[in-house]
């Protein structure tokens, strides 16, 4: 792509301004402008203020009349979306923690100083020792990993800080997994299917193909020659020859007829391949809701 075209059509910078916008705010190009902000906080900010002022924000945002902001920046249809609403509550928002740092500077958390290993390795523990509600491990110590820090440290009789601490981390090297509640170490497929896992329907629609294969695969066996008695038989049959292919076969025409003469082959052991699969599934998200690996129904 036009090197100039890509920097138009994204947007850059804490004000997320877009780069066709580049002239209108006084740069000869999208790349100066880019160049403007790659790097510096100060120009991230500078483009931002630009287009506050070429679309005539300041003044309403200033007064807090934010349907007239709304109307200048998301079109005449803001309300649908409930954009003056949500203008007006992150405001709030805002202030509220701009006075909260004012009135007490802000301390560093001490999880901040963690490499992206080692909040990855707390996230492992804590999710393989009964608090699911870490999710995956990323790296990342968001919303998720102080929610499960939190529940850590109730347990653990610690004070609830959500923060990496050192009596956090020194529990953490201690600590014995949290018991499973008993209704979720007894709980098995049905009853997750009946809370709504849908894991578990899923994988029954998964078995039912495979069980529909099966049949398939026998009722084609048995109209091939075999009787009711003997189908089994058949089948085993047909499976050892699928697996001699190589050395039945000289040709691919001989192959393609053999194939088609003996689809059932290939029906059941598709339909077996299926529901095994389906199988181990469901087994696997049984032992997850088991043992608290996962956190949901």
């Amino acid at each position: 792509m036009h090197e100039e075209t890509a920097l138009r059509s994204a947007s850059w910078g804490l004000g997320q301004t877009m780069g066709n916008l580049a002239q209108a705010l006084g740069f000869a190009s999208a790349r100066e402008m880019v160049a403007h902000q790659a790097g510096s906080i100060d120009g991230q900010i500078d483009c931002m203020v630009r287009e506050l002022r070429r679309s005539h924000l300041i003044e309403p945002m200033n007064a807090c009349d934010w349907s007239h902001v709304a109307r200048l920046y998301n079109g005449p249809g803001y309300a649908a979306n409930r954009y003056d609403t949500r203008l007006a509550d992150a405001f709030k928002r805002w202030m509220r923690r701009l006075d909260t740092m004012a009135a007490a500077p802000r301390e560093v958390p001490p999880e901040q100083s963690l490499s992206v290993d080692e909040v990855r390795d707390i996230q492992g523990w804590l999710r393989a020792n009964g608090y699911p509600q870490v999710g995956l491990p990323d790296g990342h110590w968001g919303a998720s990993t102080i929610g499960a820090v939190s529940a850590f440290q109730a347990h653990e009789g610690l004070p609830v800080t959500g923060h990496y601490d050192q009596a956090t981390r020194d529990a953490l090297t201690t600590a014995e997994a949290r018991p499973v509640l008993r209704e979720r170490g007894d709980a098995d497929a049905g009853d997750l299917k009946e809370a709504g896992s849908t894991t578990i329907e899923h994988a029954d629609h998964v078995t039912a193909m495979g069980s529909l294969l099966k049949w398939l695969g026998i009722g084609g066996a048995a109209s091939a020659g075999a009787d009711n008695s003997g189908a089994l038989d058949k089948v085993k049959s047909g499976v050892d020859q699928l697996g001699a292919l190589r050395d039945l076969f000289g040709t691919v025409s001989d192959l393609a007829g053999w194939a088609v003469a003996h689809w059932w082959i290939f029906a059941l052991g598709a339909g077996v391949f299926i529901a095994a699969k389906a199988s181990k599934i469901i087994a696997a998200r049984v032992d997850d809701h088991r043992t608290g690996v996962h956190a949901g129904p």
